[in-house]
């Protein structure tokens, strides 16, 4: 306060609020209620707003995350569809074949559900069914690790394992070519066997 008794009353002039004895205006020490209000309320606001954009980013985050999830288990990236054989019985198909006789994967044609993929039955053109296994989420960085791993396995052969015929890395997944075992999984045959609906 001292610092302001120092200038003239001119210096104050165009400002209508201000109060002290200097100005010929006493100040009241009472803040009109409307300004408390209108304060509180602005703040209120603020912070509403802040947290609602911060519910909708998180929203879009998660949204965006799920449909990325979603489209890689679909396998809805572009690119060419890769199949690779690796039994000859198999050899006289192509992934297009596989795909019209599935109706492209439809539900109806659905066997089982495991772990880390989705099982199907398919009946080839030499009235052979194989069972094709879309795994789940399967990304595109880890491909070639994925194909290494698979030939590995198709050239594995034992009486107690189903026979890897190929693969295949197209834009509806990752699909594995198995021989179908008509009594169902090991699971069921350990466990009894559980309907899918």
């Amino acid at each position: 306060m001292k610092n302001f008794s120092q200038f003239s009353a001119d210096s104050f002039i165009g400002n209508p609020l201000l109060c002290g004895n200097r100005l010929g205006s006493t100040c009241d020490p009472y803040i009109p209620k409307s300004r408390v209000v209108f304060s509180r309320a602005a703040v209120l606001c603020l912070v509403g707003t802040i947290i609602l954009l911060v519910l909708v980013t998180v929203a879009l985050y998660i949204s965006s995350q799920f449909m990325k999830l979603i489209k890689g288990s679909r396998g809805t990236e572009q690119g060419p569809s890769i199949l690779v054989i690796l039994h000859m019985s198999l050899a006289s198909h192509t992934i297009d074949d596989i795909m019209r006789v599935t109706e492209n994967l439809s539900e109806k044609y659905i066997v089982g559900y495991g772990a880390s993929g989705t099982v199907y039955k398919c009946v080839l053109q030499n009235s052979r069914p194989i069972a094709i296994k879309r795994l789940y989420n399967q990304h595109q960085h880890n491909s070639r690790e994925f194909e290494t791993e698979l030939e590995t396995i198709g050239s594995i052969r034992h009486r107690n394992l189903v026979t890897l015929y190929g693969y295949a890395l197209t834009p509806n997944g990752n699909l594995l070519f198995y021989d179908y075992m008509e009594n169902g999984s090991l699971w069921d045959l350990l466990h009894g066997i559980f309907t899918y609906n």
